[in-house]
């Protein structure tokens, strides 16, 4: 790669951050909205919901990231009187940075999840022995173990810090009210240390690889998923039993709920399929210790995020065009609804 492309990546991606401030601001409204409509009564009621509410608390963590960044990016760039790198703030920068890291590969996770999970309910729908898995404690189950899975691959990498006084104090500039003569704080830097008795290096090397593996293996299973998907839906839809022509409401909401997962899957390739591509490059560059170009790549990672912030922000419109129950819950959590008699409700 050329030395002016490297310059052009760069400048994006220090600049990135003003970009990425208005829409995760947006994205944090639509989420805290979408997590008070799927953690409603009516919606707690199937395993791909229970998914789909841990989908919606990473999506708002990833929100709070955002704003959090830009918020520290703003303050760091006139730090004049404010120390950036105090001993809490340093902690609480990593902690954060770690948090979202669990948080976008457990994104990824529950939607290969979701996609599953709808696929096995669709294909067997005859058999008694696979009910569990749409119920509801199934997929608080499953979430719950995708994410201790999640911190452990994180740790590898998060683990290794150790936070170190740095040589430099940091001194207010002569212009900063609120501070007495000749005063000083001490500044502090993470660094890499061993971490379950590994050396640093082998400890990163595992988490890019692992990392990296997990993303793209996401974003290989998710179109799969996907094409099989449309196809048990084309297939349901040839199908038409006697009971479905006695009942055809049952019908059509099993159409909703798999394009719903349909159109939740498609965002996932879009956001995850490139990052998964660079994190397992990241892991094969880190093993030859090809430092330029990983710093490269981490560059243009942080540019892709945008994808992630905007798939973050739209499941909350998905769902409320792909689902009726989901509107149904908008309607009479929102909506002054008068009961009538007279008045034929029919649910689309």
């Amino acid at each position: 790669m050329s030395e002016t492309a490297v310059n052009v990546i760069s400048f994006i991606s220090e600049k990135y951050v003003y970009f990425e401030y208005i829409p995760a601001c947006v994205g944090t409204f639509l989420n805290v909205f979408h997590l008070i409509i799927l953690s409603q009564k009516s919606m707690r009621t199937s395993s791909i919901n229970a998914v789909m509410i841990g989908i919606a608390i990473c999506d708002f963590l990833n929100m709070v990231y955002i704003l959090y960044n830009s918020t520290s990016y703003f303050v760091a760039a006139q730090p004049e009187c404010i120390n950036s790198a105090s001993y809490l703030k340093t902690i609480l920068g990593v902690l954060v940075i770690g948090l979202r890291d669990i948080c976008r590969r457990l994104t990824s996770w529950l939607g290969v999840l979701l996609a599953t999970i709808r696929l096995i309910i669709v294909k067997s729908t005859l058999n008694p022995k696979l009910n569990k898995i749409s119920k509801p404690f199934f997929g608080r189950n499953i979430s719950l173990i995708c994410l201790i899975l999640s911190i452990l691959i994180s740790a590898f990498y998060f683990g290794c810090f150790r936070f170190k006084p740095s040589e430099i104090p940091w001194i207010p500039a002569d212009h900063c009210s609120g501070y007495p003569s000749n005063y000083s704080e001490v500044q502090f830097q993470p660094e890499f240390s061993s971490v379950f008795m590994l050396d640093p290096e082998t400890a990163s090397k595992i988490f890019y690889i692992t990392d990296g593996a997990s993303k793209i293996t996401s974003a290989i299973l998710l179109p799969i998923l996907t094409i099989f998907l449309i196809i048990e839906l084309n297939l349901a839809r040839k199908t038409i039993s006697v009971a479905q022509l006695r009942n055809p409401s049952n019908s059509s909401k099993t159409d909703n709920t798999t394009k719903l997962v349909i159109f939740m899957t498609i965002t996932f390739v879009i956001a995850d399929g490139p990052i998964g591509v660079i994190s397992l490059a990241q892991g094969i560059l880190a093993e030859k210790n090809m430092m330029k170009p990983l710093m490269t790549l981490s560059m243009i990672l942080s540019i892709l995020g945008i994808f992630i912030t905007l798939n973050s922000s739209i499941h909350c419109i998905i769902c409320l065009v792909a689902s009726s129950p989901y509107r149904e819950t908008v309607k009479s959590l929102f909506c002054c609804q008068k009961d009538d008699s007279n008045t034929v409700i029919s649910k689309t």
